[in-house]
């Protein structure tokens, strides 16, 4: 039965409800738009907790991409209630926006939450029943408060059988998304990422440490022109003369350069390969003598050898 009404869901017409929130106008001309969704991905950076027994895909409602998530119908006495705690409070003083947005069997009955952490507790933010448009805006700037839990109870659905569907829960605070934007995030049309930092010299600017398990560095050119046999290795002397003068290697940045203008991964990463292998040829070339001097030394031994058995024979 359930495979049944979420194909009939998908056979729909996409003009059921007609899912844009037109009531926020974009960021760039307001103080707060959906681009500036709080909870944008709460699921994995926030707690989100889930009660009842008809459950959601937190991970759809939450991805900013509103491909609806669909389930059996919640009810009065088994509401489906969605919890979302741990991001930083801010307080709705001059505009925020609150709600959610679908595209089939959107709540009939609902209500929506916040936590005031200044000290009233729970508020009721909107309770709503007999609702039948396919999205929900609240501004919320009417009931200030310093929000840093919110919670979503749905009680009924529009489905054939009171199935429920929502595609996106959203929170919208100016005051949050602008400092938000200020001292963590900052982009622009031109695809540039800055965190933690003003400047932008680079597509992606972080002022800060950086963790991650693997980075790859996609490279035009790779040190093993070293091994080209038209590749003149400099001498060891000539070598240690530089060193003597710069205090650093051969095509190396300097430490003074490092401190000016950083270091590009791949390009550092290249040289330092050339220096391997520019070493690994001196200490080929190192044994080579070493073996030849071995061979000398034995023939040598052997030659001195022969020589003292001939004059302890005489």
């Amino acid at each position: 039965m359930k495979k049944l009404w979420m194909a009939c869901a998908l056979l729909l017409p996409a003009s059921l409800y007609a899912q844009t929130a037109t009531l926020v106008p974009p960021a760039n001309i307001s103080y707060a738009g959906l681009e500036k969704n709080l909870f944008f991905y709460a699921n994995t950076r926030c707690k989100v907790t889930q009660t009842g027994s008809n459950q959601l895909d937190l991970n759809k409602l939450f991805d900013g991409r509103y491909d609806p998530s669909y389930t059996s119908a919640p009810s009065e006495s088994d509401p489906t209630v969605i919890t979302i705690e741990g991001f930083q409070a801010q307080h709705t003083q001059r505009l925020a926006y609150i709600g959610w947005t679908t595209r089939y069997w959107a709540p009939v009955h609902f209500k929506i939450e916040g936590y005031d952490m200044s000290g009233p507790g729970w508020v009721t933010l909107a309770e709503v029943t007999n609702h039948a448009a396919g999205e929900f805006i609240k501004d919320i700037a009417s009931i200030p408060g310093l929000y840093g839990l919110f919670r979503f109870t749905f009680y009924t659905g529009s489905g054939p059988q009171g199935q429920l569907g929502i595609s996106e829960l959203f929170y919208l605070n100016g005051e949050a998304a602008q400092a938000y934007d200020g001292l963590m995030v900052r982009y622009d049309a031109a695809n540039n990422v800055t965190m933690g930092s003003k400047l932008r010299p680079s597509n992606l600017n972080v002022n800060g440490q950086v963790n991650t398990n693997r980075v790859k560095v996609t490279q035009d050119s790779w040190a093993d022109f070293v091994f080209d046999p038209a590749y003149t290795l400099p001498s060891l002397p000539t070598v240690e003369k530089f060193i003597q003068d710069n205090q650093h290697l051969p095509n190396i940045p300097s430490a003074k350069e490092v401190t000016d203008k950083g270091l590009d991964l791949g390009d550092i990463s290249a040289r330092l390969l050339q220096k391997i292998e520019e070493l690994t040829l001196y200490m080929i070339e190192q044994h080579k003598k070493i073996e030849t001097l071995t061979k000398e030394n034995q023939a040598m031994g052997e030659k001195i050898q022969q020589l003292q058995n001939e004059r302890s024979t005489r």
